[in-house]
């Protein structure tokens, strides 16, 4: 009986719509079928690899693959905060491509492909997509 649940384990992956939290816990209980009598040691290594390598997210997985955790839920911890991180990211890109076609529309942006480098060229970015929305809605 512990072999199918071992099998099963080396074959989990994150499912769709699943949370890193529900695929630890899964991963932990089938670690602990597939090796009822194990010291919490070995088990904590068996699932943080198992963990890491389920994981769907390929920037969250590698994040995690490259810290060293000595237990699951420091491995749980990395990997939410990496996902928190993947998808702040992913708001802000949506965000800056939205403030780059709405400015490249408006007739004051002869820059906006030099400002996407510099610094604080999102910052003046929103503002001309400002100033256009103003200008819009005064006209």
């Amino acid at each position: 009986m512990a072999e199918n649940y071992l099998a099963i384990l080396k074959q989990r992956s994150q499912k769709p719509k699943e949370t890193l939290q529900e695929l630890a816990e899964d991963i932990q209980e089938l670690a602990m079928k597939a090796y009822p009598e194990a010291e919490y040691k070995f088990l904590d290594r068996l699932t943080i690899t198992h963990f890491k390598d389920a994981i769907k997210e390929a920037e969250v997985r590698d994040a995690v693959h490259r810290a060293k955790f000595t237990t699951l839920d420091d491995a749980l911890n990395a990997a939410l905060e990496a996902d928190n991180w993947r998808r702040l990211e992913m708001k802000r890109n949506t965000f800056v491509r939205q403030m780059t076609s709405a400015t490249t529309a408006s007739p004051e942006t002869g820059e906006v492909a030099s400002l996407r480098s510099e610094p604080l060229g999102l910052i003046y970015l929103l503002q001309l997509h400002c100033q256009h929305q103003l200008q819009t809605k005064n006209q």
